[in-house]
């Protein structure tokens, strides 16, 4: 009994210490490739709102369950993660952000972000953060 508070204890500390700094302002950047339908366009910021349907679950299938830790006792502490807001309609938005060494393509063939209309689908690589995608290759999907 004379360890387990010390341990317990020490523990803690260390978990506090991990999820402050891997969970403080600024979020995990992932990598990721993904299609979507262009919701809305601004061309003075070379912005576009992407509409997916990544985050609805397919029928009888659960929930992803967020990252855990669990402790003796069968104390959980559930960690936090940042991902695409969904839209009222359970499908995920995001904000791609271009940048001057995205690529703009239709097809092998090089286009403007100026081609692209609201409406079509486009395929997306880029770095995700948060809900917030900034491409380096943005392509019309036929």
């Amino acid at each position: 009994m004379n360890r387990f508070i010390p341990v317990v204890v020490g523990l803690l500390v260390g978990v506090s210490v991990f999820a402050s700094d891997r969970f403080g302002t600024d979020h995990e950047q992932l990598s990721i490739a993904t299609t979507g339908r262009i919701v809305r366009i601004n061309a003075t910021t070379r912005t576009m709102t992407i509409r997916n349907s990544d985050a609805v679950p397919a029928p009888n299938v659960p929930l992803l369950k967020l990252p855990q830790i669990m402790f003796p006792g069968r104390i959980a502490i559930t960690l936090p993660t940042s991902s695409p807001k969904p839209a009222a309609n359970g499908f995920s938005e995001y904000t791609v952000v271009t940048t001057n060494e995205t690529a703009f393509q239709d097809g092998a063939d090089p286009i403007r972000f100026d081609d692209f209309k609201t409406g079509e689908t486009v395929s997306i690589h880029g770095v995700l953060n948060g809900a917030v995608l900034t491409a380096s290759r943005l392509a019309k999907w036929s």
